[in-house]
């Protein structure tokens, strides 16, 4: 399993909406997520800054199920007004401790 990390900036003022749009994930996109093989993903906020991690065994797997799924393109639809994706960054990561 694969540990991957994004920021992505927020439209201002989005916060209150970006929290209840994700408490009400439709459940065909939980769907794609889990049909993805999404493991332990959460966003974190900071300002207007989110932050997004994931675990996953086949990234290219899962990027070709959601470039062609409608479900996602809806999602896209729906959260445009929300997420300012031109600034989205991937991260590097640079440290990791697991005490297992």
């Amino acid at each position: 399993m694969k540990r991957y990390a994004s920021v992505m900036n927020m439209k201002p003022g989005m916060k209150e909406e970006y929290k209840r749009r994700h408490d009400e994930l439709w459940p065909e996109m939980h769907d794609l997520l889990t049909a993805c093989g999404f493991k332990n993903y959460s966003i974190w906020n900071a300002g207007e800054r989110l932050f997004q991690y994931f675990e996953i065994e086949d990234l290219a797997r899962a990027v070709g199920i959601l470039k062609t799924s409608e479900v996602k393109k809806r999602w896209d639809e729906y959260m445009k007004d929300i997420i300012d994706e031109a600034h989205a960054i991937d991260m590097e990561e640079m440290f990791y401790f697991n005490a297992d």
